[in-house]
């Protein structure tokens, strides 16, 4: 695991709990792809001010990577590629909250070589 994180700690207003939720469910997706894969295990976490209420937070992999064919449904509700283990409720459930917040989550992978998300969150204006 690489570790980047901005300095300071951002404030972001929303229930510790979900948040932390969201995340589990990209970092779990992402553990289980390094699982898949014959690729040197290696997860990224990075994190980046967009300008000053915005906070991104990437979360990159170098797994087994989605199917071009799966990227444009991988955030619908019911959809999965874990035939008879997954729901199709995690990625869904995680777009949705992001979205709820004011902030947006976006994918791009290429099969075989890993996945990167990037998460971008409103935060409280950092003072200078």
């Amino acid at each position: 695991v690489h570790l980047s994180l901005t300095s300071p700690e951002p404030m972001i207003v929303t229930s510790a709990d979900m948040l932390a939720e969201a995340f589990r469910i990209v970092l779990k997706n992402g553990a289980e792809a390094l699982l898949d894969s014959n690729n040197e295990r290696k997860l990224w976490l990075r994190t980046a001010w967009l300008g000053q209420d915005k906070l991104q937070i990437f979360i990159q992999d170098s797994g087994t990577g989605i199917r071009e064919s799966h990227l444009p449904k991988i955030f619908d509700m019911g959809w999965s590629t874990k035939e008879g283990q997954g729901m199709g409720f995690g990625l869904f459930w995680t777009k949705d909250y992001v979205e709820g917040m004011g902030g947006g989550i976006r994918v791009e992978s290429v099969w075989q070589q890993g996945t990167s998300f990037c998460v971008e969150l409103p935060v409280i204006s950092i003072s200078s």
